[in-house]
């Protein structure tokens, strides 16, 4: 039998000459698995994806379709690539209604996302995806590269109705995107 206690969580501490008993060591990991639970719970982030490309390539395709939406009121999407300027789709959508004014003027694009780059410079670029279980707008973008200069742009849009957020692809028109690209992804809990 344990002959001590930690000050913060009162795990066991035993002496040399104390008994080991399973049941300390059981009470322990309860008292361990409650409170990682109750950090983890007290977050309004979880990690949900995390991925580090290991070829160079035309397109990567981050697959969301396994992610319960239902259960976050956005996602946050952090990536960094080298190599080429990158171009931002969702569902491999081809085109987009884009909000240009609060008038209600519009246009018609081919990506959310553009973020200039070249071979001797890292981009990176973030992504807040809102509205997760009705009608996503892929909302604000930002980005900056590591050449000390910032060009890029994207815009406001929605989904058409009905139609739910199922992959984000980073793509290229010229060059590749260079292995090591990273990706994580973030969902924001309701």
């Amino acid at each position: 039998m344990a002959s001590g206690k930690t000050g913060n969580y009162e795990l066991n501490q035993w002496q040399e000459s104390d008994r080991i008993l399973m049941e300390e060591f059981n009470a322990d990991n309860a008292r361990i698995d409650a409170a990682l639970k109750a950090i983890r719970d007290a977050s309004p982030l979880a990690k949900l994806m995390e991925i580090t490309t290991t070829q160079d390539a035309a397109q990567v395709d981050l697959d969301l379709s396994g992610i319960d939406m239902s259960q976050y009121a956005a996602l946050e999407i952090y990536g960094q690539t080298m190599g080429a300027s990158v171009f931002v789709r969702v569902n491999n959508r081809t085109s987009f209604t884009t909000r240009t004014s609060y008038s209600g003027a519009s246009n018609q694009i081919n990506y959310i996302l553009y973020a200039s780059g070249s071979a001797s410079y890292t981009t990176r670029h973030h992504i807040t995806f809102s509205g997760m279980d009705s009608n996503p707008l892929l909302g604000e973008m930002a980005f900056a590269n590591s050449g000390d200069s910032m060009d890029g742009g994207g815009g406001c849009v929605n989904l058409p109705a009905g139609e739910t957020l199922q992959s984000v692809n980073y793509y290229v028109t010229s060059n590749t995107l260079k292995a090591g690209a990273k990706f994580l992804v973030y969902g924001v809990r309701k």
